[in-house]
């Protein structure tokens, strides 16, 4: 299976099969949901450490661990500070911790539900688990409070094609390429259209 990366919240993962497209620079660590797309890494102690590397529990620096530290202390005092959570979500989730991410961000979303920022980030966690109908159920929600955003016609796309429901998911990007030209969105489909149409490199024996 092919890996791509993913650019999400400012930050470079990489999962399996395709792009969703969120484009939040401060999805976890900012209060406002609006945002554009970066490519950068947060210039903060923790993805300082993770440069070059994939991060985990045994790689994340001494600071980066009592940064985290500190935060879980601090949501268990304040359990409404939603800044907090979204905060100690990111450093779960970089840190593969990902059910504890998703359970704070569901934690937010109760509190929230018009959420924008947070149904984008529960979107990407649940495709990154391969929960794809709730990573669609979330979408879906953003979808109906972008009015039908590029963003949240891609991700339809990228969640079809993770179901393994690819002629479906051709068709979207297709009409996204058509639809809207010269647009970052069309350039990230036609990528993806290029990634499935061409031929799996041959086993090395």
């Amino acid at each position: 299976m092919k890996l791509k990366p993913i650019y999400i919240y400012g930050i470079v993962l990489i999962v399996a099969i395709a792009v969703i497209a969120i484009f939040s620079s401060n999805i976890f660590t900012g209060e406002n949901p609006a945002g554009t797309s970066n490519s950068q890494m947060p210039d903060d102690e923790m993805h300082q450490s993770m440069r070059g590397k994939m991060p985990s529990r045994d790689n994340v620096d001494k600071s980066a661990m009592q940064k985290l530290q500190e935060l879980e202390k601090d949501v268990e005092a304040n359990p409404n500070d939603t800044l907090k959570m979204k905060k100690l979500s990111s450093y779960y989730a970089v840190g593969h911790q990902k059910e504890k991410a998703i359970s704070l961000l569901e934690k937010i979303l109760a509190k929230g539900p018009n959420r924008i920022d947070i149904l984008q980030a529960l979107t990407y966690m649940e495709y990154s688990q391969k929960n794809f109908s709730k990573a669609e159920t979330y979408n879906n929600q953003v979808s109906k409070l972008t009015n039908g955003s590029l963003e949240s016609q891609f991700n339809v796309a990228v969640i079809e094609e993770g179901k393994g429901n690819t002629d479906k998911a051709k068709k979207l990007y297709q009409s996204l390429v058509k639809n809207n030209p010269k647009t970052d969105i069309a350039k990230m489909a036609q990528a993806a259209l290029d990634r499935i149409n061409s031929p799996a490199p041959a086993n090395p024996h």
